[in-house]
């Protein structure tokens, strides 16, 4: 299984502070179209789509085919619904994928986790709940989970720790408290760990960076001040 180095590291800053490729008023018509850039990777130019203003929705999704070369999706405009995220779920070669804008929900991300080299989600505004997280603990090369979505708690982050490969985890206002943080320091796997939002007191971080002094953590995009960390960070 191939692992995300200090490349990683780097990736997981960029999406801690959303940011994509850079835009500009003639963005949408500069980019390469989606069909472009799909026939350029049926030619085994590239591997790689990425789309910043060009929405993208499930037809497009569903005529990428699975013998495709696509190792990475980039999508930031459109929404692609569960029924697109089935046609993502037959494209064996992706890596990364990363669906702004879109309300996957239980049955779409049990879709995802399906993908056999997946190592990179990225769904910071999905509707997913508890259910789906044990589906996603079983990917078996999964590395980074970025997400948002109101309806996990607890219990579903509980699951998701069950993994065996996930290293670095942002949560994007996922309604975690204090009771998930036992949990968080006995996973000796977890690298990286990026909360924005939650319910965890300072007492809990206060916890959080005792039982885990070597975990690289982030609140909000930034170091706590109880964070150890803080003054020797050199990412920011």
């Amino acid at each position: 299984m191939k692992m995300l180095g200090a490349a990683a590291i780097c990736l997981i800053a960029c999406l801690a502070n959303s940011c994509s490729s850079p835009s500009h008023p003639d963005a949408a018509h500069s980019e390469t179209s989606f069909a472009e850039q799909l026939a350029n990777v049926r030619a085994g130019q590239i591997d790689r789509i990425e789309l910043v203003e060009t929405a993208v929705d499930d037809a497009d999704i569903a005529s990428i085919q699975a013998s495709d070369r696509l190792r990475e999706l980039i999508l930031e405009a459109g929404q692609i619904s569960d029924e697109g995220a089935k046609s993502l779920a037959a494209i064996g070669t992706l890596e990364h994928l990363r669906l702004r804008l879109s309300p996957i929900s239980d049955t779409g991300l049990e879709k995802l986790a399906t993908m056999p080299h997946l190592r990179i989600l990225n769904l910071p505004q999905a509707e997913f709940s508890d259910d789906s997280m044990s589906a996603i603990a079983q990917m078996p090369e999964l590395q980074l989970f970025r997400f948002h979505s109101p309806h996990v708690t607890d219990l579903g982050i509980r699951q998701l720790l069950h993994s065996q490969s996930l290293l670095y985890l942002h949560l994007i206002d996922v309604p975690i408290t204090d009771a998930i943080l036992d949990d968080l320091i006995a996973n000796r796997r977890l690298q990286s760990l990026y909360i924005d939002g939650g319910n965890l007191s300072d007492e809990g971080y206060s916890r959080l960076f005792t039982g885990r002094p070597d975990l690289h953590i982030h609140i909000n995009q930034a170091h706590h001040d109880l964070d150890p960390q803080s003054t020797t960070h050199t990412h920011d």
